[in-house]
């Protein structure tokens, strides 16, 4: 028997010192910013810095010349 309950045991509650640890990930944005995001899920983040004032302002300045990122040799 095990000494979880029915909610521990269906991953309903987190346990203390079984939850992984948070990978953090800082890439620059193309309009010269750091985004800081979750490494497993950055959709919330980058979706966040591209609704800022920086990021409309530099991508209202160069949207029709863009073409996005080149390619790394």
């Amino acid at each position: 028997m095990s000494g979880l309950s029915a909610a521990e045991l269906f991953g309903r509650v987190a346990l203390p010192g079984l939850a992984a640890p948070l990978r953090v990930r800082n890439e620059r944005c193309a309009c010269g910013v750091s985004i800081l995001a979750n490494a497993d899920d950055p959709g919330p983040a980058v979706a966040q810095h591209n609704r800022t004032a920086v990021h409309r302002a530099w991508w209202a300045r160069v949207r029709v010349a863009w073409q996005g990122e080149e390619a790394v040799a």
